[in-house]
């Protein structure tokens, strides 16, 4: 019984055992089974990230060549760079050597033109000098040969003059005096021709010679015929003395219009007008209205005038020994001076209709 017992119980204890340990196995079977899931699914996991490991770190060396290559590429194009910024520099470099060498060859240019131009000048201004040099000569030989032969014919009226009074040939007398005539008129002026010596001989050939009683103190040096008036004329001396002389029934009747002893007038113009203009070599300019009373003006900047004529109806020209005054003849007042180059004024300047020709060949504009 007691066999039976322990053997109930054995079995028992066995079959608790037993049951313990499938149990237990079971416990253990689930555990491991939980645990190798677990694993499993972290072999998983871990199989991801290696795979996944594995795509970046091909990314990653995809990426590296990539940069690689960028850097590469980059540097390639840096080089690339600086070879074209070594051209650039090379070809700024020229450009500016060509743009120095264009400046200096402009300059050089410049330089030769300006010499040329400069040359050209002087050329020019070295022509013009001869040109005036040789007008001068001209005009000098011109005013040389017109004062021969004013003073020729002086001379030949002297001549002729001193050969009719002497009762010699007469008819050589008046050949004389007439190429005296000739003279004057062709190459002097109107106070030329109206000069003692000229005018006494043509008289005396003429037989046309008139006398009168109220002679002047002085010598006569002017003689001026009043336009429009064929018979009377009027007479200038050194004495300051200006006389009107009008030819009634053949006898010269003289009217004395002015009288100042500290004048020496040297040459007189009557104008249309019938106003009478003296100078004296004093530098006065004496002024008589036809129906007036004689005015006395002090000229300036003029010595020793020496000859008058008339330009244009309203400018007096009053030639002296170094320049040319302009008097107005309707203000009655001096409207400047023209300087003559040489000391013999009178025979250096020429009065034209178109201005004044001063000795140094310069035309001179009146007005």
């Amino acid at each position: 019984m007691k066999e039976l017992i322990r053997n109930n119980m054995l079995w028992g204890i066995a079959c608790a055992a037993l049951g313990t340990g499938c149990a237990v196995g079971f416990s253990c079977y689930y555990f491991e089974k939980e645990k190798t899931a677990e694993l499993e699914q972290q072999l998983a996991v871990m199989s991801q990230k290696e795979h996944r490991a594995v795509i970046d770190q091909s990314i990653n060396k995809q990426m590296e060549e990539i940069a690689y290559e960028q850097k590469r590429i980059s540097d390639e194009r840096t080089v690339e760079a600086k070879k074209q910024a070594e051209i650039a520099e090379e070809e700024k470099q020229s450009a500016i050597i060509a743009q120095n060498q264009a400046r200096a060859s402009e300059e050089i240019a410049r330089k030769e033109r300006d010499n040329a131009e400069a040359q050209s000048k002087e050329a020019k201004r070295q022509a013009e000098i001869a040109n005036d040099q040789r007008k001068t000569a001209e005009l000098n030989k011109r005013v040389a040969d017109t004062l021969s032969y004013i003073a020729l014919g002086r001379s030949l009226a002297s001549m002729g003059s001193n050969q009719y009074q002497s009762g010699g040939n007469k008819e050589l007398a008046k050949r004389l005096v007439f190429a005296s005539y000739w003279l004057t008129k062709t190459y002097g002026s109107r106070n030329d021709l109206y000069h003692v010596s000229v005018i006494q001989a043509l008289m005396e050939v003429s037989d046309s010679k008139t006398t009168w009683n109220n002679l002047h103190k002085g010598g006569i040096t002017g003689i001026f015929f009043v336009p429009n008036k064929e018979k009377e004329l009027v007479t200038v001396s050194s004495y300051g003395e200006i006389y009107r002389h009008v030819n009634q029934d053949d006898k010269l009747k003289t009217h004395n219009l002015f009288s100042n002893s500290a004048l020496d007038f040297r040459s007189v113009y009557v104008d249309k007008a019938g106003t009478i203009y003296a100078a004296s070599h004093t530098g006065h300019l004496v002024v008589i209205p036809a129906n007036g009373k004689a005015q006395q003006v002090v000229l300036s900047d003029i010595s020793h005038p020496m000859a008058l004529d008339m330009y244009n109806d309203d400018m007096l020209v009053v030639v002296g020994e170094h320049s040319v005054a302009l008097f107005n003849t309707k203000t009655h007042q001096q409207q400047g001076t023209l300087r003559g180059p040489g000391a013999h004024q009178q025979a250096s300047v020429s009065l034209r209709r178109t201005g004044i020709y001063a000795r140094d060949g310069e035309h001179r504009q009146v007005g």
